[in-house]
């Protein structure tokens, strides 16, 4: 799997690395989901679907553009099923539901989009701070 999970920048400008959409908070860097800080379980494959929708809020990402992230340019036997069962492991992570969506939409014969549009977390970047803050080792 190539992973859209990549380390970027420290830079001002550079994409956010936790972003929050409804109660969840979704965290480019550790590959972590958590709903009201707790850990969500989800797979990797499933957080890749929902990083490359929240990369691009609001559009339509084809089922051929997530095969491409999850798996590279080779086709996969089985790649069709493999992305439903990815949809459907992000959606039961979500509490989401294909009939009546609030996070993940699909949009027949086009593809998926993210309804809620992830907005960079103000927190990481104060954490972030606070982290590469110079500190001394506690002595016993």
């Amino acid at each position: 799997m190539r992973s859209i999970f990549r380390v970027v920048d420290e830079s001002p400008d550079a994409p956010a690395r936790l972003l929050s959409f409804g109660p969840f908070e979704l965290d480019l860097e550790a590959c972590e989901l958590r709903k009201g800080g707790r850990l969500v379980a989800v797979a990797l494959q499933p957080l890749a679907v929902l990083a490359t929708l929240a990369a691009r809020p609001g559009e339509i990402v084809s089922r051929d553009e997530l095969r491409r992230e999850l798996w590279g340019e080779s086709a996969h036997v089985g790649a069709d099923a493999r992305l439903n069962r990815c949809l459907s492991a992000l959606r039961r992570a979500l509490g989401d539901s294909g009939y009546m969506p609030r996070f993940v939409e699909t949009v027949p014969r086009r593809g998926y989009r993210l309804l809620a549009p992830p907005r960079a977390n103000p927190r990481f970047a104060s954490a972030r701070s606070r982290a590469a803050a110079p500190t001394t080792p506690e002595r016993s």
